[in-house]
């Protein structure tokens, strides 16, 4: 079903931009000095974001107004309201999640060039951050091995799938704290994921449990190890054996195609060098289990920055760094099914990698606010389905 959806939305979409391309060239031939200049400034390239600046008539629909750029052709473009301080945004294979109202002359648009299977945007500074998976041919960092499963009585070991779903088919489940649950709240993650067909799931404390697809409580959690979701807590996680029935956090998590998981902001107050390089050795052997079952997705989220009451500028640049390197080439190259969504990025201050003072809900809250969510709430949704689909299987 969520493949004829699927189809649907790719016949719809085509359309709709077919029609606004030739409408845009019929405007532009007919001679009308208002139209010879209604272009897009800057178009993106593959996989990039840039601010586009639409040069033309006020109103102008965004589909016709972004068909202008053509090599690549813009897939998603987001815009800021400076007054209401909350995004809208443009999809041109998802018209239905589309709220991007008409463009003025001269209004800036952050725009992404079709044919890379992620955002990445040009700056640190950019007040949507990065969002990488695109592998380059850097080598992989040497990974630490992942400790031996052992056999739990009662329970079978189970063996890796043998096939990888059909796009559209996934059940995704994300394991998060209050942080994610805020997240997935005030910014419509699960409704944003639904409209596109996914059914998608999600984890909190051991208090909270499971979140079914509809929204509604499973009255059951995953027994979370001391409630840890740290890169101690994720490295034992990741460590434990694959049984079936499911009979620990792992096998639970691994019932889903996509399985995504963070940290909360604590674990970005990195007070050495030797905690840093203590967190890195723990995602080492999380992607060392992560390789053995290619045909599940990945999805690491980094940790959300601290509020300065928190931490220290020393701290606060480890936390960067840490982010950094989850997101790079050196942790991803060679691993396929690995995605990173650099959550930290989008939320930090790039002068001072601490929370953005506009994200902050007070001086001694580190939980980002509604307007935080608000921004990067259908950014995450737009990853997780960007990287489903970007991602083709071993």
């Amino acid at each position: 079903m969520r493949n004829r959806r699927h189809v649907g939305l790719l016949v719809t979409s085509g359309a709709m931009l077919a029609l606004a391309l030739m409408a845009f060239v019929w405007t532009y031939q007919g001679g009308s000095s208002q139209a010879q200049e209604g272009a897009v400034r800057d178009c993106p390239q593959a996989g990039m974001w840039t601010i586009a600046v639409w040069t033309g008539a006020d109103g102008t629909d965004p589909a016709l107004a972004l068909a202008s750029c053509s090599d690549p052709p813009v897939a998603a473009a987001y815009w800021l309201d400076p007054q209401a301080q909350r995004w809208s945004r443009w999809f041109a294979e998802h018209p239905e999640l589309s709220d991007l109202a008409p463009l003025r002359n001269g209004q800036g648009v952050l725009a992404l060039g079709s044919g890379g299977p992620t955002p990445t945007p040009a700056s640190t500074s950019s007040p949507t951050g990065t969002a990488t998976q695109t592998p380059t041919d850097t080598p992989a960092a040497t990974g630490t091995p992942t400790p031996a499963p052992s056999s739990t009585p009662g329970a079978t070991s189970t063996p890796e799938p043998t096939s990888t779903p059909a796009p559209g088919s996934e059940q995704i489940i994300f394991l998060h704290h209050s942080v994610g649950a805020n997240l997935i709240a005030q910014g419509d993650v699960r409704q944003d994921l639904t409209a596109l067909g996914y059914e998608f799931f999600d984890h909190g404390y051991n208090g909270d449990g499971l979140t079914l697809a509809d929204g509604t409580s499973a009255g059951m959690n995953f027994s979370v190890p001391g409630d840890n979701t740290n890169p101690d807590g994720f490295a034992t996680i990741f460590a434990q054996p694959l049984h079936d029935p499911p009979d620990n956090t792992f096998s639970h998590l691994m019932q889903y195609d996509v399985i995504v998981f963070k940290s909360c902001y604590p674990v970005s107050n990195i007070q050495s060098d030797a905690q840093l390089a203590e967190y890195k050795s723990y995602y080492l052997s999380i992607r060392s289990r992560m390789d053995q079952y290619p045909n599940k997705i990945f999805i690491v989220v980094t940790p959300p920055p601290e509020i300065p009451a928190d931490t220290d500028a020393q701290a606060a640049a480890r936390a960067r760094d840490f982010a950094d390197w989850l997101a790079s080439s050196q942790y991803r190259s060679g691993h396929a099914n690995v995605f990173t969504f650099d959550f930290f990025d989008l939320m930090a201050d790039p002068s001072t990698d601490m929370l953005r003072a506009g994200y902050r809900t007070s001086e001694i809250d580190a939980h980002p606010n509604a307007l935080a969510n608000q921004t990067v709430g259908p950014l995450f949704a737009d990853f997780i389905d960007q990287s489903i689909r970007a991602y083709g299987g071993p």
